[in-house]
């Protein structure tokens, strides 16, 4: 694919080596044929893969891991269509080997996301940098809010700690979400 420039906003579809090497991570999403908005982020030069989703429930317009795009009715059901920041994947660029570009089935929403570019990287890294401060709070033992921990409860973010700097482990912060009762055990 060659090198990817930041301020860009790239939709590829990922190839099977790509589910392949993340199936086994928490809460990945498995579905080979989703499409996923990939960018460099400035904030710790990260290059992050975050799926776009057709089926979401409405009322998740207003979570703050979504960035909706809009409602629509699909097999007579409404749902909402958006970027899912709780199910990024922080990648190498050779992760892309392989993959194609994806094909909207509404060239609208392709233009709104490259529109919006500058608020999705915004919510994307006050996701990342407000998940970091929650690590260290859990770190340091200070008890985080429900509604904090709720925020990350399904999220993939757990799984890279290392490449984001938390000193952490992931099954501290699993078994905080397990004693919070957000998470059954495992």
């Amino acid at each position: 694919m060659g090198t990817l420039s930041k301020n860009t906003i790239y939709f590829r579809q990922l190839n099977e080596n790509f589910f392949t090497k993340y199936r086994g991570i928490d809460e990945f999403l498995k579905k080979n044929a989703r499409g996923h908005g990939i960018m460099i982020m400035d904030y710790l030069d990260l290059l992050v893969a975050v799926p776009l989703r057709s089926s979401l429930k409405p009322y998740m317009k207003k979570q703050q891991f979504i960035f909706p795009y809009k409602v629509c009715n699909k097999g007579g059901k409404r749902c909402l269509k958006g970027m899912d920041f709780s199910k990024l994947i922080i990648m190498s660029e050779e992760d892309l080997q392989g993959s194609v570009g994806f094909v909207f089935q509404d060239d609208c929403e392709k233009q709104y996301y490259i529109d919006n570019y500058s608020k999705i990287v915004n919510r994307l890294g006050n996701y990342i940098k407000r998940y970091k401060r929650l690590c260290y709070q859990i770190q340091e033992g200070i008890q985080p809010s429900i509604t904090q921990l709720r925020l990350y409860r399904y999220s993939t973010i757990r799984n890279f700690h290392e490449s984001l700097g938390i000193h952490l482990s992931k099954e501290s912060f699993i078994l905080t979400l397990q004693e919070r009762g957000l998470l059954g055990s495992k």
